[in-house]
């Protein structure tokens, strides 16, 4: 597999080239669920009734992406509600996975303030200049250090843990780039990694497992591609074996069926890594009958509820092989 030169950034930009194959009624269908999710204090809600800031992120990483359908609200004016959200938070009372959402989000609100015409240059120069790392979020940028772990990586359940997880150092990588930020100590993240190899080659959020996980591997995969700029053979066959015949990926080689959430990891780390997808449509087969009637999408057959995460992680599907 030969390795393209991926950065954190990309994640959303490939999730948004997916409206290019969307037609007005897809996209309407689509947006209009996420609005539907938005909340009177400007939140937008998940699994229960109330705000959560991490919906909020999914939902806001969705539309800035597709736009919003036909209501009486565009996207410069979801700033101001969503603002109103995030200031009652109290920033100092968030765990690594909010800190994280939170980073992302403001950078996000900025973004969609911008005139269209703004949008378009301002993602090609924000790498290059952290146009969207204010002072404000650069501090809640460097308290995800408060969740390093002994080994250099990063744990997101506790401080001063002996050993990382895939999950917290590539949410800490991911939102560093994302802000055209240096990462502070690649190689503790990589040492940390490798003591996260599963026995049979993959990766796990634990050390001396037998088995890894898809999305743990990915991550590890799509990590190792950023931090030392090395495409990893073996992880890429491992993923592939993951995927099952009705074209989606499982979460672990136990697991008996396919899911949105592994299957975007799974897909995202195999296309930087240079896969050429010859099965395509059969992932995009999977994707669409995940799609409700609602706009939205569902995890699993066994988790038919949509939600705007699984929403984003389907877009960011599509966009992979079809950009």
């Amino acid at each position: 597999m030969k390795a393209s030169n991926p950065t954190g950034m990309d994640v959303f930009g490939i999730a948004s080239s997916a409206k290019k194959h969307l037609d007005d009624d897809a996209i309407n269908g689509i947006s209009g669920f996420v609005m539907s999710k938005m909340n009177d204090d400007g939140g937008f809600r998940g699994r229960s009734s109330s705000s959560d800031l991490y919906y909020t992120f999914f939902a806001l990483a969705t539309l800035a992406g597709i736009g919003v359908s036909k209501t009486n609200m565009n996207l410069p004016e979801l700033v101001a509600p969503v603002n109103s959200y995030i200031r009652k938070l109290d920033d100092r009372q968030l765990g690594f996975v909010d800190l994280y959402c939170m980073a992302c989000t403001l950078p996000l609100l900025t973004y969609l303030g911008l005139p269209d015409k703004g949008k378009a240059i301002a993602l090609m120069f924000a790498r290059k200049n952290s146009m969207f790392a204010g002072r404000a979020v650069k501090a809640i940028v460097g308290r995800l250090e408060d969740f390093r772990s002994k080994d250099g990586g990063y744990n997101q359940t506790a401080r001063n843990s002996r050993h990382g997880t895939v999950y917290a150092s590539f949410l800490a990588c991911q939102a560093y780039e994302n802000l055209g930020l240096a990462i502070p100590d690649k190689k503790g993240i990589l040492n940390s990694l490798e003591a996260l190899k599963a026995s049979d080659g993959a990766y796990a959020n634990q050390p001396d497992m037998a088995c890894g996980t898809t999305t743990a591997t990915a991550a590890a995969g799509i990590m190792k591609l950023h931090l030392e700029n090395k495409s990893s053979r073996s992880v890429g066959n491992w993923l592939l074996k993951q995927q099952l015949t009705s074209g989606g990926f499982r979460a672990s080689p136990q697991t008996p069926v396919a899911d949105m959430l592994s299957t975007a990891t799974a897909v995202l780390a195999l296309k930087q890594m240079g896969h050429k997808f010859e099965s395509r449509q059969g992932i995009i087969d999977f994707v669409e009958g995940h799609w409700d009637d609602s706009g939205g999408f569902f995890g699993s057959m066994l988790d038919q509820k949509c939600d705007c995460e699984y929403t984003f992680y389907a877009l960011l599907t599509l966009g992979c092989l079809l950009e």
